[in-house]
């Protein structure tokens, strides 16, 4: 599965600097709220294969009329019930979801990363958002017809919707993280790969869904709404030297912004109430996204750091910046979660 700077099982590096993790299986103006806890898991799907290629026709997104076959990839589990409902329907709802995160994580985890290490989410419409390590951002777009057609081959959209089987049914995977892909009413997912009595199919549509995220984050464009943002002081020259420390790059100072500014307790990071910043003015957004590009583009040693090295006045800090969904797709992928049946 390729790497999305995060994923899997090994321990990252705690933004505190403390070394601490977690295992963690399974917004106008500047205004102040408790961060929310994140959601999915990573782990490898296996058995990875190329996304076969599709052609930008410039139509209306639609969906084939007839499901795919399961791949034979090692499942073994009845697929139930086969579903003739196309991906796009043209509703407002969030079709499909598929999500990789969780595992041995690092204490901001929950904020920096509330849908996964790596996911995408496609409605009605055919809008699709996708983001692959929270420092780079997230992608948008509309896939064409021959695109929805090829994802839902690849994602075995069809069968999904008789694939009774989660991460929870797998056999205990310590320390890992899970990938799963959602429907209405229907959540499948694996956990270190999928166990032999998984369904037909599962493990192939994990693998596919996950190299799609690549491709929809080449092809979307960068999202421009609002940014949320927590900052901790740092040792000047901490973290990694191969990046440039910037200025702050707004008017305001750092401290007169409620949310952002806290101290770096190992306790205090592992809280769950912790007060984020949120900012909704366009410039200021923007300014904060250019700083983590910056970040992201000046990373030569081949990784991808996760916070932006910031300086204001003689103080450095660690600023964690992070993009948020539009509230209408952040809405219409909470509404998808509540049709799931209770755990």
């Amino acid at each position: 599965m390729p790497d999305d700077g995060a994923a899997g099982s090994a321990p990252m590096s705690s933004p505190a600097g403390n070394g601490s993790t977690v295992n963690a299986m399974n917004t106008a103006g500047t205004s102040v709220e408790p961060v929310s806890g994140g959601s999915g898991g990573s782990g490898g799907a296996g058995g990875e294969r190329a996304v076969p290629p599709t052609e930008r026709d410039g139509g209306a997104a639609v969906d084939a009329s007839a499901p795919s076959n399961p791949a034979a990839d090692g499942g073994k589990a009845d697929a139930g019930t086969v579903s003739t409902e196309p991906l796009c329907d043209g509703s407002s709802e969030m079709r499909l979801t598929f999500e990789s995160g969780g595992g041995f994580v690092d204490q901001l985890y929950f904020f920096t990363n509330p849908h996964g290490h790596a996911f995408f989410a496609v409605d009605g419409k055919c809008q699709f958002y996708a983001g692959q390590n929270y420092m780079r951002g997230i992608a948008t777009g509309t896939l064409t017809a021959a695109e929805a057609e090829a994802l839902s081959k690849d994602v075995h959209w069809f069968e999904l919707a008789g694939w009774d089987w989660n991460a929870n049914n797998d056999a205990a995977c310590p320390d890992s993280g899970v990938v799963s892909l959602t429907r209405a009413k229907i959540n499948a997912g694996c956990s270190c790969g999928c166990d032999d009595a998984s369904p037909m199919g599962l493990n192939d549509a994990l693998s596919s869904a996950y190299m799609w995220i690549d491709r929809l984050m080449t092809e979307g464009k960068p999202v421009t709404g609002p940014l949320s943002a927590i900052a901790f002081t740092s040792e000047a020259g901490a973290g990694n030297t191969n990046v440039p420390v910037v200025d702050w790059p707004l008017a305001r100072s750092m401290s007169s912004i409620p949310g952002l500014v806290h101290e770096p307790s190992a306790e205090y990071l592992s809280a769950t109430n912790t007060m984020v910043a949120h900012f909704d003015d366009p410039a200021e957004a923007m300014k904060l996204r250019e700083a983590r590009v910056a970040t992201v583009s000046h990373d030569t040693n081949g990784s991808v750091g996760n916070s932006v090295p910031v300086k204001e006045g003689s103080v450095q800090y660690r600023v964690y910046a992070r993009d948020e969904l539009p509230a209408e797709a952040e809405m219409a992928w909470k509404a998808l979660k509540d049709t799931l049946p209770a755990p």
